[in-house]
């Protein structure tokens, strides 16, 4: 009988450590409607959460666009670290025509301020650390790219996109060492797949 018990539980044991949860959303839709309803993202880390990613709650419905993606990986972190592929990412880009980008991109400015003062570029496409996100949990923000969200504008196709990412892997060094350098590099390396930044 004990056997038998011993056996039950090292089998519930194995499938609970088997059973992992990863998170992947691709439908804009599904995304405002949780924003809406729930007043937080889909992120269990808050890095697509509105409050800290977008210029206001409503903003995606407030401006129409022409275009729109949205994407957020997130793997589960009881996962052995062997077994763990990409850092978590939320990727949100709303395309507009010209007249509707001026406003949208207004509201962004006066929401969202640029964190230290520093910009970063890839072709014409313009990025930026939303300080509000970095405002709000500043005991683990000191060191890019740890935890953070972030802003992109491109004036030559009327593009917004916003970012977010949170590395629970320890990403390649480099990029702590120093981010600006390797800027581009990085959002290839983890970005590069929902979208092309150089076109």
């Amino acid at each position: 009988m004990k056997k038998l018990v011993l056996v039950i539980l090292v089998l519930i044991c194995v499938c609970f450590v088997g059973c992992y949860y990863d998170v992947e959303k691709t439908s804009l839709d599904e995304y405002i409607i949780e924003i809406n309803e729930q007043e937080f993202g889909f992120s269990e880390f808050e890095i697509d959460r509105p409050q800290e990613f977008l210029p206001t709650k409503t903003f995606i419905t407030d401006f129409e666009y022409t275009e729109g993606k949205y994407y957020l990986h997130e793997e589960d972190t009881i996962k052995p670290k062997k077994e763990r592929k990409a850092p978590h990412t939320a990727f949100l880009m709303l395309k507009y025509n010209n007249d509707v980008y001026e406003e949208a991109k207004q509201v962004v400015f006066e929401n969202i301020p640029v964190y230290r003062q520093q910009l970063y570029y890839i072709e014409n496409y313009c990025f930026y650390v939303n300080v509000n996100f970095m405002d709000e949990f500043p005991e683990v923000n000191k060191d890019l790219p740890k935890w953070f969200t972030m802003v992109c504008y491109n004036d030559a196709n009327s593009t917004l996109i916003f970012l977010g990412f949170y590395d629970f892997l320890r990403i390649d060094e480099k990029y702590y060492t120093d981010f600006y350098s390797n800027f581009e590099s990085f959002i290839i390396t983890y970005y590069g797949e929902i979208y092309d930044f150089t076109k």
